[in-house]
């Protein structure tokens, strides 16, 4: 997404298929998201239900993440 980019210029922007696939390599699919709520839906609609991921200092936010995804 365009905010991953601002953060590390050099990667490629992900396409919404990406955000579907599991690469099986050292590949990442990147969104930098404004809310917990679009966090969790951005991961249930795209996610593999077995290795996402939060980055946060909210520990609220850490376990709802958690319990919704």
């Amino acid at each position: 997404c365009a905010e991953t980019k601002k953060i590390v210029p050099w990667v490629k922007t992900a396409t919404e298929e990406d955000f579907y696939t599991e690469f099986l390599d050292y590949i990442l699919s990147v969104k930098v998201v404004n809310s917990l709520e679009e966090a969790i839906e951005h991961i249930n609609e795209h996610g593999t239900k077995h290795s996402e991921a939060i980055v946060t200092t909210n520990y609220f936010n850490s376990e709802e993440f958690l319990k919704r995804v």
